[in-house]
């Protein structure tokens, strides 16, 4: 039969369906050669036999249970009496060790209600074995340190945390309970070959700059674009909020009715919006001077070398008007502290947005499900599905996967399925051997 020919010492005898349910009956045909109890070899003799009800993994997309026949024995030598031993069963949660497996598997990319339905299982037996599978992953867990480091603070159950990720593999590399200072010192303490670490990308936080100078003298400290360029642009928005406030009702409402064209960079401007932004700029001289200054300093970051950045940006900082500097004043303060690190991003290029997808990849865990602990929340976004990679869900087990495209003697693609151990395309059961 081939739904279970992955079961080697196994005998499925028949296979009813009940609606959305496999029912196999089977034995387990391996012969008991010693006594458990008291480790006396020889035959045991046969004592009748019990009826056990087993749990499998999904099948065609079914639930499935099997009934399975298994011999008692009684021992000659102590007369104690004992169960046929089923090495492919965790009796714990009466379930095969594929079944157990495929829970495990899925713990951190489904949610536990959804994996409960699939089985057949109640979901306090999900969580009971996706908390013990957490466990030993959390022992188990990475702990090299990655050349390139992004350190961000984010939101997770209403709280703040601090996600470390891998900016040179872009991966999430770890996530805390808690955000600070002293958290990321325990964290890099605890970090083996730490002096590996060349780059690190931190937000603009004094307490973690001095925290980082003081573990890793040699590494070189970054302040990703995207959040200069926020505080850009929050003074841009600055600027056009005190001009609005000085205009007519009617010109005001033009203002805020145009506002999109305002956030829009000039490269992304269709040919429809330019005219209607260069009339709105030639009406308002002061807002064509903000939008101008917001605009010259994001080309900033078009430039190639660390030496043309600085020159551009001391000649943007000489021609910047004087009613535009109370607008700036984050900006000008951002730039003045931490100048030193937003110009290492030309020294030393690399993937900012890995922080923003690794962001959007916990909130989109967060909404999987809900009444989630932290230390869940943190192993499904650290060892489910990688937030950049894509994902298939197999019709037969219904587990979900990365997509692994292998090419099959055909000359046609398909996806494989590492629970069924089965190549799906057009047709789900095809001759792929084991």
């Amino acid at each position: 039969m081939p739904s279970f020919e992955y079961m080697p010492q196994w005998t499925i005898e028949d296979v009813k369906q009940h609606g959305d349910i496999y029912v196999a009956s089977g034995t387990y045909s391996e012969i008991v050669e010693n006594c458990s109890k008291c480790g006396a070899l020889g035959p045991l003799a046969r004592h009748g036999s019990k009826t056990t009800t087993l749990r499998d993994a999904p099948i065609h997309g079914k639930q499935t249970t099997i009934v399975v026949r298994r011999r008692r024995y009684r021992c000659k030598a102590c007369g104690a009496t004992s169960l046929q031993p089923l090495p492919d069963v965790d009796d714990r949660h009466r379930m095969l060790r594929r079944c157990l497996d495929h829970i495990q598997r899925q713990c951190v990319r489904q949610p536990f209600s959804q994996i409960a339905r699939d089985v057949g299982v109640d979901e306090k037996t999900i969580r009971l074995v996706a908390s013990r599978h957490i466990r030993e992953l959390s022992q188990n867990a990475l702990s090299a340190a990655p050349r390139q480091l992004g350190i961000s603070e984010v939101s997770a159950l209403d709280k703040p945390r601090l996600l470390f990720a891998d900016l040179e593999r872009s991966c999430v590399v770890d996530l805390l309970e808690k955000k600070g200072a002293r958290s990321l010192a325990g964290w890099l303490n605890q970090l083996n070959s730490r002096q590996t670490i060349r780059i690190v990308s931190i937000e603009m936080r004094q307490s973690y700059r001095e925290t980082i100078r003081s573990i890793l003298p040699r590494t070189s400290i970054m302040v990703s674009r995207r959040h200069i360029l926020a505080i850009a642009d929050q003074s841009f928005d600055a600027a056009v909020r005190a001009l609005s406030d000085r205009l007519e009702r009617k010109a005001r409402l033009n203002l805020i009715f145009n506002w999109h064209l305002l956030t829009k960079r000039s490269c992304e401007l269709t040919p429809a919006m330019r005219p209607v932004l260069q009339q709105l700029l030639a009406t308002y001289p002061k807002l064509e001077g903000a939008y101008q200054a917001k605009e010259q300093f994001h080309d900033l970051y078009s430039l190639d070398s660390r030496t043309k950045a600085e020159a551009a940006y001391a000649v943007w900082l000489k021609h910047l008007p004087d009613e535009l500097r109370r607008a700036f004043r984050p900006l000008l303060t951002a730039m003045s502290v931490w100048e030193m690190e937003v110009l290492e991003s030309w020294e030393h290029p690399v993937r900012e947005d890995v922080l923003v997808l690794a962001n959007a990849g916990l909130k989109a865990v967060n909404r999987l499900g809900k009444g989630y602990s932290f230390p869940i929340l943190r192993a499904r976004l650290l060892f489910g599905q990688p937030f950049s990679g894509a994902t298939f869900t197999c019709p037969g087990c219904l587990g979900t996967y990365p997509i692994e495209i292998r090419e099959m003697n055909n000359s046609t693609t398909a996806t494989w399925c590492p629970n069924c151990r089965r190549l799906r395309a057009d047709r789900w059961f095809m001759p792929t051997g084991r």
